[in-house]
């Protein structure tokens, strides 16, 4: 640590007037010129719309992977597909209604009141035919476009899959009822559950013979056992995981389902649902 030196103070010599200097500030200079504050003044018309258009810039959105054609008529199919479905199902909940209307009690003796009777009995009868055959007319349109679904769903598989096309002859030759086939055309996987029953004749045939309800669990079963090629894994980070119910009601055992229940219960599971 070092030590201050002590000021020796000459005490020999004669004192003499200590000049004192006072320090010359900058606001007391007149020479000295304060630094002058850098003031914005207004923007111009053009800074302005330029400035304006550099926030407006919309960020570049995330280019999505364009759809093959293939894919493109599978999905306009299928919305056709469920678009006729929804439409005769409308339509027979319609004619359902009306026949479930109540019959008002008419006195026999009251001419106006039979007359009128009559009169709305005749036009519920025509709106029914006439949504009866709107119905049927869907119903068509329906299993025209699901007819069509499979076509294209084999098409876009004929690449993927390289003995289809043999397959496929032999599948059409063999018993597949009108359950079965719509069950494998509305699968994502119908191209491959076709290719395994016309790969496996002897199946097909049993399946055939089994009850509707059984059909559609055999064809489940073969569902979860072809595979579909990898699909593309996205960069994309996970969705945040959803709350569930801690009491969810208990979902009806598949074995115990009708054929209309097991048909319902298997696209919900397709869509995602």
């Amino acid at each position: 640590m070092e030590h201050e030196t002590p000021e020796v103070i000459d005490t020999s010599a004669p004192a003499t007037e200590e000049t004192v200097t006072s320090p010359v500030t900058p606001e007391a200079d007149p020479s000295h010129e304060a630094p002058k504050e850098a003031v914005d003044g207004p923007l111009s018309e053009e800074d302005f719309e330029a400035s304006e258009a550099k926030e407006d810039v919309p960020e570049p959105e995330e280019e999505k992977p364009k759809k093959s054609r293939f894919q493109e008529r599978i999905d306009k199919l299928t919305a056709d597909k469920y678009s006729a479905e929804r439409e005769a199902r409308q339509l027979r909940e319609r004619i359902e209604r009306l026949e479930r209307r109540e019959r008002p009690q008419v006195d026999p003796d009251d001419y106006d009141a039979v007359e009128n009777e009559r009169i709305r009995r005749a036009f519920e009868e025509t709106e029914k035919t006439r949504y009866s055959e709107d119905a049927n007319y869907a119903a068509q349109q329906a299993q025209q476009a699901r007819q069509e679904l499979f076509q294209a769903k084999l098409e876009a598989a004929r690449e993927r899959i390289p003995d289809l096309e043999d397959a496929i002859r032999s599948f059409a030759q063999l018993p597949v009822t009108a359950d079965s086939a719509e069950i494998i055309a509305d699968s994502p996987k119908a191209a491959e559950i076709a290719h395994y029953l016309g790969s496996n004749p002897d199946l097909t045939r049993q399946i055939a013979s089994m009850s509707p309800a059984n059909q559609g669990r055999a064809i489940a079963q073969i569902e979860n056992r072809v595979s579909l090629p990898p699909k593309r894994v996205s960069q994309a980070p996970p969705p945040p995981p959803k709350l569930k119910p801690t009491s969810a009601p208990q979902a009806k055992d598949p074995s115990e389902m009708t054929a209309a229940e097991y048909v319902s219960w298997r696209k919900k599971q397709w869509a995602g649902e």
